[in-house]
């Protein structure tokens, strides 16, 4: 297993680790001396978001220099750009911090706390629920799938984990699909994410990212949901060029825990789901594991900062204020200036021009629709919906209400004059399940 010079915090106490209480790495992990404190009288004439460190909000609100975009309401566009500058807004702690880790580490737990004291936004791990949440009126596509024939009902994490037949070998053909809407999710979430930190100058904490997805679809395929085919059209056709545009955080924290620990962290969440599951065995754990080690953590490591600690159950405040201590010891978080060092090269450089047309591009994103958007492969149908499977379901989104006029509009008022002068209606937002059924 390859090994991995990373920054390692020394204040956490762990006993049992490696041997020593001060201790916090796996043995399968190389450490490297803790980062040591900025010499401020080096840095000269750059900005505050280019130099300084992340510092502790002491859980906060910070007081901002210039009031927040608010672009869930209102669109960035070319008009608001010379008056809302994106420089000027982000400051030292305009930052992304990525948690991953395997299953049941405390991610999310953890994740949210550190937010907390910084005070970043925090961004939950995303579901792939919230790819089916379509339309102006809010209508979710799993309210419908009762009207379908089972084999076409949407298919997400529940499904699998119960499913009693879950691999290909077994007929499975659903499990790529899933992999490809956890994608798209964990993409949105981050796209979200970057346009948060953009658009107010808030950091952000999310748990995983689209680059640690991948972990998942090794473990697919080395477990047997999904073919080597669909393996290599997940890595190189869709992970690949999604992510290409997007930055790559500020600092990774990876919680570590081997299988047997993720086990009893299993065991401990108690998720019924979880725990009498025939995907979450002994090899899909070991195969997340090593992914991370052998691929996902080194590969980050040559672009952001990393920390590692132990998977710590039920993190108290005190072991996150002591998890802050060592993240403000980075020091710089900025590209070095060595053109070749690819090390935070994705925030180096950075002009108004551009960051406000990452705004626009990533605003554009959040409007975009959210499901198939990956291409298909005829090849690898495990990773494809067939033919009938989309026509069913496209056939009844369609004639469902909400869908068949603009939203707010209703075909009564027989004239779009009267919404326009203010009578406007609310969609309603009553399940339509109760009263709605398909001609």
């Amino acid at each position: 297993m390859a090994a991995i010079a990373i920054r390692v915090a020394s204040k956490l106490k762990t006993p049992g680790a490696c041997g020593t209480a001060n201790t916090i790495l796996s043995t399968s992990l190389c450490c490297a001396a803790p980062a040591t404190a900025l010499n401020n009288n080096v840095i000269k004439n750059i900005t505050a978001f280019q130099h300084a460190n992340i510092t502790s909000a002491g859980g906060k609100p910070r007081q901002r220099k210039y009031k927040p975009f608010d672009y869930r309401k209102k669109s960035f566009t070319l008009f608001h750009q010379p008056f809302d500058r994106t420089l000027r807004r982000l400051d030292e702690n305009s930052k992304v911090i990525v948690i991953d880790g395997p299953i049941a580490s405390g991610k999310s737990e953890f994740a949210e706390k550190l937010a907390h004291e910084l005070d970043f936004k925090f961004v939950p791990q995303p579901s792939v629920n919230s790819l089916y949440i379509m339309g102006g009126d809010g209508l979710n596509y799993q309210d419908l799938d009762e009207l379908l024939d089972p084999e076409h009902r949407l298919y997400d994490l529940e499904s699998f984990l119960k499913d009693p037949a879950p691999t290909l070998a077994e007929g499975n053909l659903r499990a790529g699909e899933l992999q490809l809407d956890y994608f798209t999710a964990r993409l949105y979430a981050y796209n979200d994410a970057l346009l948060h930190m953009l658009s107010t100058g808030q950091g952000v904490v999310c748990v995983r990212s689209p680059w640690s997805d991948r972990v998942f679809a090794k473990a697919m395929y080395e477990n047997g949901f999904i073919s080597r085919r669909g393996l290599q059209y997940y890595t190189e056709e869709i992970a690949s060029n999604h992510t290409c545009d997007f930055p790559r955080p500020h600092l990774m924290i990876y919680l570590d825990a081997d299988v047997e620990q993720t086990k009893e962290n299993i065991k401990r969440r108690n998720n019924e789901l979880e725990v009498n599951s025939k995907v979450l065995t002994d090899g899909f754990l070991q195969s997340i594991e090593n992914e991370y080690k052998d691929r996902v953590i080194p590969e980050l490591e040559e672009h952001c900062e990393l920390l590692v600690y132990p998977s710590v159950p039920d993190i108290t405040e005190h072991e996150v204020s002591l998890m802050v201590e060592d993240i403000e010891s980075l020091g710089d978080l900025k590209h070095s200036g060595v053109s070749d060092d690819p090390r935070l090269h994705d925030w180096s450089n950075l002009r108004d021009e551009e960051l406000a047309f990452k705004r626009r591009d990533y605003q554009s994103l959040r409007r975009a629709e959210l499901v198939n958007t990956h291409e298909q492969t005829y090849e690898a149908p495990e990773m494809m919906r067939d033919e009938y499977f989309q026509v069913a379901r496209n056939e009844l989104y369609n004639s469902a209400p909400g869908w068949q006029y603009e939203t707010g509009w209703d075909p009564a008022l027989q004239s779009k004059w009267k919404i326009a002068l203010g009578q406007r209606l609310v969609p309603d937002k009553t399940d339509r399940r109760h009263f709605w059924v398909p001609a």
